[in-house]
């Protein structure tokens, strides 16, 4: 079931703020702490051969940039997670 939320999101690449998701997410948990409703983490966080993370090669989380911990994380933090699906 998907819910609509109203506050504020936060866009990123998780390789370019700090090189992997659990440092947006160490963000997110520490100096920006409530301040995020949503993530919308743009699709570099799965496999791909090229096109910065929009050619992607299948689903799987790319583990050099995100983990299921920080997945689970950011579900703790009580944001919700947007993705791209191409």
């Amino acid at each position: 079931m998907s819910t609509m939320t109203s506050g504020p999101l936060l866009n990123a690449y998780p390789d370019s703020m700090g090189g992997k998701l659990a440092d947006i997410v160490s963000l997110l948990g520490d100096e920006l702490a409530g301040a995020f409703e949503d993530f919308y983490i743009l699709p570099s966080l799965f496999h791909s051969d090229l096109d910065r993370g929009f050619s992607v090669i299948d689903y799987g989380l790319e583990e050099q940039l995100a983990t299921e911990y920080d997945l689970q994380t950011l579900k703790r933090l009580g944001i919700g997670l947007k993705l791209d699906f191409v």
